[in-house]
């Protein structure tokens, strides 16, 4: 298959490889279908980041910025300190490296403020990649009113093309009037194959096996918290694939020995889910993010749970993009009611039930092909080529 050959890009991303996050993972993937010769990225190193076997023929990982533990005292300012070293490595990176392009990765407004201020100074395109939105979630997190205020609108009039997480967050900014810009979904993406569609249900096991992957923090804590407190009642056991730290983890419910803790790398986690009989997936209710975020975004764990092979229990309120998807693709056994109960009963549905897992897995891995690398990056390449 022919390729479009790309400016080279300096892709400026706060959560890069080999960190255990989404931004990170849907990165990595992404950079997989690159060469050296099209992409370089700046991002930050994490600490608790696994080792990377990173190929020679990818592009190149440089750091920007230093960690800093949101726990510390200052540490939004420590952050901001950081700007003017981001700066000038940024600077540096793109003229030794011969970058024509520059293409943002949000969340993380000082990458937002420093790829915004080096395409403005150095007149190179500028592209941005919305992961959640921004200044809609002012007081959340690391969101600064003043600069999100000010420096939203300036990126969506700056950027050539604005590219979102979701179709969900692409209509969001399209319907509101106050946008100016052009927006279009660049949704996650995987490399693996995707795997042989089954002719059977998959097998459950005694006592049933449940898994769940990606971060549990306070945009989806209610739900998480009613399915912790949901398997806490039932004989099963659920591993727990996260990084979070078991403190918080214990907070929201999951303790006790009906659950196994433990953080693996993505390529990792691709082996063990399928050992699951089902994969659980919390979407938040209330709480951690405006409405707005929780009804647009669509969370990175959905690529690695199409692909497993096995039955989705999605606990996800209406009204959210991530529902209406689970719902028009029937990938997944939906549950929007926020109780206790609703999801008991959703599993035992789930486990007893051969046809319905069937039909789930069937078409979560038929869903899972508008995912695939080759298809999304097709996308990226037809867009940032016009430059």
């Amino acid at each position: 298959m022919t390729t479009t050959p790309l400016p080279k890009l300096l892709m400026m991303s706060w959560s890069r490889p080999p960190a255990v996050s989404g931004s990170a993972t849907i990165l990595g993937n992404l950079a997989e279908k690159f060469t050296p010769d099209e992409m370089v990225i700046i991002g930050e190193n994490q600490p608790n980041a696994p080792a990377l076997q990173w190929r020679n023929d990818l592009p190149k990982l440089f750091t920007g910025t230093r960690y800093i533990n949101p726990k510390q005292r200052g540490a939004r300012w420590l952050r901001f300190a950081q700007i003017p070293y981001l700066f000038l490595k940024s600077w540096w990176i793109a003229r030794r490296h011969g970058c024509k392009a520059i293409l943002v990765v949000y969340p993380n407004e000082v990458y937002l403020l420093v790829a915004y201020l080096l395409a403005t100074l150095t007149r190179r395109p500028l592209y941005a990649y919305f992961h959640n939105l921004y200044a809609e979630n002012i007081g959340v997190g690391f969101v600064y009113m003043p600069l999100a205020k000010w420096l939203q609108p300036r990126i969506f009039r700056k950027a050539r093309h604005i590219f979102t997480m979701s179709a969900g967050m692409a209509d969001y900014y399209q319907q509101e009037k106050r946008f100016v810009g052009n927006f279009s979904p660049l949704v996650h993406t995987f490399n693996e194959d995707i795997p042989p569609i089954p002719t059977s249900a998959p097998p459950v096991q005694t006592p049933l096996q449940l898994a769940s992957a990606g971060s549990i923090n306070s945009y989806c804590a209610d739900s998480a918290g009613r399915i912790a407190r949901a398997v806490s009642a039932m004989d099963v056991h659920m591993m727990v694939y996260t990084g979070v730290g078991r403190d918080y983890l214990a907070t929201v419910g999951f303790v006790g020995d009906k659950f196994t803790i433990t953080i693996l790398p993505r390529v990792e986690l691709l082996v063990q889910l399928p050992h699951a009989d089902m994969v659980l997936l919390p979407h938040g209710f209330v709480g951690g993010a405006s409405a707005d975020e929780i009804n647009t975004i669509f969370p990175t764990k959905v690529i690695e749970y199409l692909i497993c092979g096995k039955p989705i229990i999605a606990h996800t309120p209406e009204g959210a993009f991530l529902t209406d998807f689970l719902r028009q693709h029937d990938c997944a056994y939906v549950v929007t009611e926020p109780s206790i109960e609703a999801v008991r009963e959703a599993i035992t549905r789930v486990a007893t039930d051969e046809a319905l897992r069937l039909r789930l897995v069937q078409n979560a891995l038929r869903t899972a092909e508008m995912f695939h690398a080759p298809n999304v990056v097709k996308h990226l390449r037809e867009v940032v080529s016009l430059v």
